[in-house]
């Protein structure tokens, strides 16, 4: 499944990965070595956005 991680506030695009599994809400993610809290998930057909944000 594609998953695209984004920010709310400020709104940017972080990045897009497959993932095996849909991330859940509340956990949490490291990428470029800052760690983000996930805080929704919109599905949207075989895809996702994950709204992040700094933890």
């Amino acid at each position: 499944m594609k998953v695209t991680y984004c920010q709310d506030r400020p709104k940017r695009f972080l990045c897009e990965r497959d993932e095996s599994q849909l991330p859940a809400v509340g956990g949490f993610l490291e990428l470029d070595g800052v760690r983000y809290v996930i805080r929704r998930i919109e599905r949207v057909a075989r895809e996702a956005l994950a709204y992040v944000a700094h933890d």
